[in-house]
């Protein structure tokens, strides 16, 4: 997931509900819709407050049914 607190193409908002600061990375807890993530943050990177701009690269998605990794043709 990448996560900025600018806007970006395909992005979505969320709302930054907690940041946990364990030095050398944070935790960023997010609601998006009603559903809770959490992203994990390098100590360096800009913490969001209010709003995150969320986005899941599409090389890093995979989809799955009954336990399967489906193969979608490019």
């Amino acid at each position: 997931m990448h996560v900025s607190d600018e806007h970006f193409v395909d992005a979505l908002a969320g709302e930054v509900t907690h940041v946990e600061d364990l030095g050398t990375y944070k935790i960023l807890t997010l609601n998006l819709d009603g559903q809770r993530l959490k992203a994990r943050l390098q100590e360096d990177e800009t913490v969001p407050r209010g709003t995150a701009w969320i986005g899941f690269p599409s090389q890093w998605l995979m989809l799955y049914a009954d336990d399967l990794l489906v193969e979608v043709a490019p």
